[in-house]
């Protein structure tokens, strides 16, 4: 009983903790200490980004710098987390322990903009054609709409795609996979 009640306390302290932070947008009104890196475009995008929009005719412009640093420690220096950065929108998501900390964000003179984070969902997806035969896997493809991709003729060729993956704890020694060290 004893254990329930400290895990019960726990967890109503992390809930407390997160219920008293609020998401704001914050919007910066340019690229400040980044704008020297248009000059360097090999500094912001490796040699295959610069050559693929080359081939596409896509220049580079102010939306291709990274958010200015400086911004960024200027708010966490408040005590405000960032949460993520937007190079393209530039601007930070950011959580305030206080709303009324929106001011302090506000007054900054790099600052264009504060704006609530607002939670919504749209669906942006119709229902699915199903052209391909996914099989067993059709659940997974459908949970990140890769049938409605294909079905608008997106397959990714010709396109350079990261996968990220660290893999999993015993793929080297558990009997199932096996046959992929043999």
């Amino acid at each position: 009983m004893r254990i329930i009640l400290i895990i019960s306390i726990c967890f109503l302290g992390l809930i407390g903790k997160t219920q008293n932070k609020h998401l704001v947008w914050v919007g910066f009104s340019d690229k400040g200490c980044s704008e020297h890196l248009i000059e360097q475009p090999l500094k912001i995008l490796s040699e295959e980004a610069l050559d693929r929009r080359s081939r596409a005719g896509i220049a580079l412009d102010a939306t291709d710098l990274p958010v200015c640093v400086e911004y960024l420690k200027s708010i966490a220096n408040l005590g405000h987390e960032i949460i993520a950065v937007s190079k393209w929108q530039n601007m930070a998501l950011v959580s305030l322990n206080n709303v009324l900390d929106i001011e302090d964000i506000e007054r900054l003179n790099f600052v264009a903009f504060v704006r609530k984070k607002r939670n919504f969902r749209i669906d942006l997806y119709p229902t699915v054609l199903k052209s391909l035969d996914y099989g067993v896997a059709f659940g997974q493809n459908e949970m990140i709409k890769v049938p409605y991709l294909h079905d608008l003729g997106l397959t990714g060729s010709g396109l350079t795609i990261a996968v990220l993956d660290a893999g999993f704890r015993g793929v080297d020694t558990m009997s199932a996979f096996r046959h992929i060290r043999e």
